[in-house]
């Protein structure tokens, strides 16, 4: 049996599904998981992933469909695991041990987060990156408990909301709403130019990207025919079967969706969204009811877009680019 695993290469991820979900909803946004999962394996490969939420209370920071009780099945289909944190509501009257009303309890998400992160650094050596996906000053206790131990700690947050003193104890931060998924933009006419264009570095010939299309339209098809809802992530995985060198950034794309794009604009497929996950059906099909054709967010080429950044306590001396983190 092979035991030449590469050691600390694996990647656990964690999601602070109520704080993630409620801080977008402050800017009117809504999360793509399949966008969050696809950065996130970016760093390495995702061996365990958790979503941590009370799945059943109502949320007064959310109306309406946006409550979590239909998320967990759009969770799964990712390869999230939703764990259930229950919250305890107590009666008006209820008192505590001093006699004093007592309202609302607080969950107890960054506690069972916390715990299994410390677990799951103990017991697989080969995690060696931990994503959090949250912007809580909460964790900065075991963000810093799990750099004493050697691991990449990750936080994905949201701009407007994650605590600066959470960003300045992290290895690498990510900001959702600038480096996983933009809001969409109109892309600009490009005024015409009479210079050839620059051929872009490392890119694999056009006939490379023919087949790599053609094989992803057959994969779609053949999972549709099957009645099945080819997901980006299932799509990606089938591609990866049948060409195991496979990696969209040969063929000059930063991310698989970015890909996904590039195939629907021969009009054989369309991407759509359907909840919090990005899948594809072929083009001659009705959108089904409740998804949305999928946007994207300006061209593939982002001159100067960063997909991590060091905290302010660890950058190198130069002029501070100025972030709008939330205190």
């Amino acid at each position: 049996m092979q035991s030449n695993l590469n050691h600390g290469a694996d990647v656990a991820l964690f999601i602070d599904w109520e704080n993630f979900k409620i801080s977008l909803a402050v800017g009117h946004r809504t999360p793509n998981v399949s966008a969050l999962k696809e950065e996130v394996s970016n760093h390495g490969r995702v061996v365990i992933a958790k979503a941590y939420a009370d799945w059943v209370t109502r949320a007064p920071e959310l109306r309406g469909a946006s409550q979590f009780l239909n998320d967990p099945p759009s969770l799964y289909a990712a390869g999230i695991e939703p764990v259930f944190v229950p919250t305890r509501a107590p009666s008006p009257n209820a008192t505590n041990a001093n006699g004093m009303r007592t309202g609302r309890i607080k969950n107890s998400v960054d506690v069972k987060m916390t715990a299994d992160c410390i677990e799951i650094a103990h017991s697989y050596p080969n995690i060696g990156t931990f994503v959090l996906v949250s912007g809580d000053s909460d964790f900065i206790h075991v963000v810093n408990a799990l750099r004493t131990m050697g691991k990449h700690v990750i936080v994905v947050g949201i701009s407007w909301s994650t605590s600066r003193r959470l960003a300045d104890q992290v290895d690498t931060l990510i900001l959702y709403d600038v480096d996983v998924d933009p809001p969409e933009t109109i892309a600009e006419p490009a005024e015409p130019s009479f210079q050839p264009a620059e051929p872009a570095p490392d890119r694999t010939s056009a006939a490379d990207l023919n087949d790599i299309i053609r094989a992803i339209e057959e994969i779609i098809r053949d999972e549709r025919k099957a009645g099945g809802n080819p997901l980006l992530t299932s799509i990606k995985q089938r591609l990866v079967r049948r060409y195991p060198d496979f990696d969209e950034k040969k063929l000059g794309y930063t991310g698989f969706k970015r890909l996904m794009a590039r195939v629907a604009q021969n009009g054989n497929v369309r991407l759509i969204t359907a909840g919090l996950v990005d899948w594809a059906i072929m083009a001659d099909e009705d959108i089904p009811e409740g998804a949305t054709e999928a946007t994207f967010s300006g061209s593939n080429a982002r001159p100067g877009r960063r997909r991590g950044r060091l905290p302010r306590s660890r950058q190198e001396d130069r002029a501070p680019e100025p972030e709008p983190i939330g205190s």
